[in-house]
């Protein structure tokens, strides 16, 4: 299937078609009015379209001090086929936005505290709030041997209709902490070890610390003779939260390490073929993210924050090496697998938008 390329003029990003999408505007008392488009909903309550925009989509929680939401999320339909605005949903919203502002800090026992902001979380504790927003957008695990989670993401509403800690959530949360030193150490047979962490890895094989986080930041290939991988790159998840082992990856990142022994091949690395897929399915494949970067007109690097981790898509799109994606059939045609891609669009995308014509 044909991406076709994306027009990409002082960052902003043109798409086809212009529908209007009705909102509603809630203040805090829950009163509601309802707009037929962003850009009228922009005029009334002062803000620019975008503003709107990203609040609609939980990116901003407030426009001008209203929340702002779509029709289906607080409307419900009577008996008779009637729309009307149901206050129990409109009640939702403002829990949801009052959620949004808070911040839990998690320690390694699970043990919690609520703070209503990342200000007051990093005031009370210490610790900068650039580190907490980084742990918070995943740009590293922990800060101050605190795990930092947005409350909107482990709250959930009770019987009485209070928010309250979502244990399973909670849970799932914490599983980060296990996985912020675990690593595998491979030797040069392909025998694997797991870590819980990169001090015990140091002390059972009597390494330094600084070399085995050169050989995981590639700044060195091996330590004492040991290939070393961070095991969130090779371990998939259950739905507890459980870490297993995806050994094709762990094979296809021992056989990269691998040749890279070669001197002949050191500095020669051959680009990775990658895909960039849109939320309908659709995808594109090309022999390299520079490639792809000429032809879909956005930046490597926010191409590499994708695959980093950083965001789970960049312009309507999400992006994959081709080896997570592509299966190879009797005859030796390599196609890509529908279920893989199906679970990727359903991890990286949360609703459904047409980017493409």
């Amino acid at each position: 299937m044909y991406i076709s390329p994306i027009s990409n003029y002082y960052n902003k990003i043109s798409f086809t078609g212009n529908k209007k999408t009705p909102v509603y505007s809630i203040d805090p008392k829950g009163n509601c009015k309802r707009y037929e488009s962003k850009t009228q909903a922009a005029y009334d309550l002062g803000v620019t379209q975008p503003v709107v925009s990203r609040a609609a989509s939980r990116k901003y929680y407030k426009a001008g001090g209203y929340v702002i939401v779509k029709p289906e999320e607080i409307e419900s339909k009577d008996e008779n086929g009637r729309v009307f605005v149901d206050n129990s949903k409109v009640k939702n919203v403002i829990n949801r936005s009052a959620a949004s502002k808070g911040v839990y800090a998690i320690d390694r026992e699970g043990n919690y505290t609520r703070y209503d902001s990342r200000t007051i979380a990093s005031e009370e504790l210490g610790i900068a709030r650039n580190a907490i927003n980084s742990v918070i957008a995943g740009c590293q695990r922990t800060s101050g041997g605190y795990l930092f989670v947005d409350a909107d993401k482990i709250e959930a509403e009770d019987e009485k209709g209070d928010m309250v800690v979502d244990k399973k959530k909670l849970n799932k949360a914490m599983k980060r902490f296990e996985v912020v030193d675990s690593v595998y150490a491979i030797d040069k047979d392909g025998n694997y070890t797991r870590y819980d962490s990169q001090t015990a890895a140091t002390k059972e094989l009597g390494v330094t610390r600084a070399d085995v986080n050169n050989a995981l930041l590639g700044k060195q290939i091996t330590a004492k003779g040991y290939f070393f991988v961070k095991a969130d790159e090779v371990e998939t998840y259950d739905e507890e939260g459980r870490g297993l082992l995806d050994s094709a990856k762990l094979q296809v990142i021992f056989a990269e390490k691998t040749s890279l022994l070669n001197p002949a091949a050191r500095g020669k690395r051959k680009p990775k073929s990658i895909y960039a897929i849109d939320q309908n399915g659709r995808y594109r494949k090309f022999n390299s993210r520079q490639e792809a970067s000429e032809a879909l007109g956005m930046s490597i690097s926010s191409i590499g924050n994708v695959f980093s981790g950083f965001q789970n898509a960049c312009h309507g799109l999400t992006f994959a090496f081709a080896s997570e994606l592509e299966t190879q059939g009797e005859n030796g045609e390599v196609t890509v697998d529908k279920e893989k891609l199906q679970k990727l669009r359903e991890e990286r995308f949360s609703k459904k938008t047409i980017f493409f014509e």
